[in-house]
């Protein structure tokens, strides 16, 4: 049993406990493992309880620097845990680099985890977040929710300083180490980019650590301005000639220091900086009045022309003389109206269709996923969380309210004594 300090240890030891017994209870589990510190805690102690019914998995990809897979394996080796490798060379709409990067990302690794995980008969797969991760953008919390990932660390109430007590107190290498966020993190949303891009970035910043620079970061802003982050930028200033040098020659024709520092999660301020919200986006409505289909022929031609529209819909109408008729409407994008209008001749009785340009704004939307307490428990739950410039409205998942309620009242009888 691990000891500690009066000042720390009742707190910690508490969530210790809570994380052994998730993880007694789930059973036999596959870590998806980077080794950093979150998921090098979770393998050690999912090790120490499961012993060969835990195991890790890397998904090794041009977004993972070379020094995060060396620790990573060298982290496994030492805890003893057994570690398989999965080799992804392709990014695809990664290198797109939209808001919603890693939640692409990380459907793609739990994919490919999954499917080794199965064949090697681990029903769990478990990742490393923790409750700190909740206060930030974070899409891949989305991404684990729709697939069944969960998260030991979160369900034991550990925050990410928890997590470094906790890995100071096992004695675990590299409980001090500084975060390695994938390279993508490098570039401004919006700005593309490729492979070649973040080997060039890796380069730089190794560099910056051989000259005993720490919390370093090398931001790419379009068309080619590199910034140096540091904990403490003065102590670039002595080496500025030779840092000038070296990054112009990797193909940086500006660099500049960043005067603020280094500070995580930098490039999600971009997030907020159109206040005004999206542009209207040119769309087309089109109609086309029905009176002689039977509802079960009617459902089956919106259900075709949803494939093609953005949306589809049946309101009630008027037709010739008065009588009663549906009105099947549509929205269709430029690319695909011509498709759409075809669908409507095709699947419908009408002898014409109407359409006409019109405009439309969408509230832009995500699902966080967020933590509330009580008895001394974490419960998450989902929340659809829609914006439009400075409008926000946001709406939990009637399931996970429904669930968290469940276990309330379960607590609540369990408390009442029998009469």
């Amino acid at each position: 049993m691990t000891e500690f300090t009066v000042a720390s240890g009742a707190v910690l030891r508490e969530k210790l406990d809570r994380l052994e017994a998730f993880l007694k209870e789930t059973g036999r589990t596959a870590i998806l493992f980077s080794g950093g510190l979150d998921s090098t805690l979770l393998a050690f102690v999912a090790f120490r309880i499961l012993g060969e019914d835990a195991a890790a998995i890397t998904v090794r990809s041009p977004l993972m620097t070379q020094q995060e897979f060396e620790e990573a394996s060298a982290g496994a080796a030492r805890i003893g845990i057994s570690h398989h490798v999965i080799e992804e060379s392709l990014l695809g709409e990664i290198t797109k680099n939209t808001p919603e990067r890693c939640y692409i990302c990380r459907k793609g690794r739990h994919a490919k985890a999954r499917l080794w995980a199965d064949k090697k008969k681990y029903p769990s797969l478990a990742d490393g977040a923790n409750l700190s991760d909740l206060d930030d953008f974070r899409p891949g919390m989305k991404a684990a929710g729709e697939d069944g990932i969960i998260h030991p660390l979160l369900e034991a109430g550990l925050t990410k300083e928890d997590v470094r007590a906790l890995s100071r107190h096992l004695e675990l290498p590299g409980w001090d180490r500084e975060s390695f966020p994938c390279l993508a993190t490098r570039f401004p949303y919006g700005a593309h980019f490729k492979k070649e891009d973040l080997a060039i970035v890796e380069k730089a910043e190794r560099y910056l650590r051989e000259l005993g620079l720490k919390k370093v970061r090398v931001r790419v802003y379009p068309p080619g301005a590199a910034v140096v982050e540091i904990s403490e930028p003065e102590m670039a200033w002595p080496h500025r000639e030779l840092i000038l040098d070296r990054l112009t020659k990797l193909g940086y024709p500006v660099v500049s220091l960043d005067l603020e520092g280094f500070v995580g999660g930098k490039m999600n301020r971009f997030l907020d900086c159109s206040p005004a919200g999206p542009a209207p986006e040119k769309v087309f409505q089109v109609e086309a009045t029905i009176d002689d289909m039977t509802g079960e022929e009617m459902g089956r031609a919106i259900e075709r022309i949803r494939e093609k529209a953005l949306e589809a819909n049946i309101i009630q109408g008027q037709g010739k003389k008065g009588r009663p008729a549906w009105i099947l409407q549509a929205l269709a994008s430029e690319a695909t109206l011509q498709n759409v209008l075809r669908l409507f001749l095709e699947e419908t009785s009408s002898l014409g269709v109407r359409f006409w340009p019109i405009q439309r704004i969408v509230m832009e939307r995500k699902t966080e996923t967020r933590t509330v307490l009580f008895d001394g428990r974490p419960h998450s739950f989902r929340v659809k969380v829609s914006r439009l410039g400075d409008l926000i409205k946001e709406k939990p998942e009637s399931d996970d309210v429904g669930r968290i309620e469940d276990s309330r009242r379960l607590k609540e009888s369990e408390n009442i004594d029998p009469e």
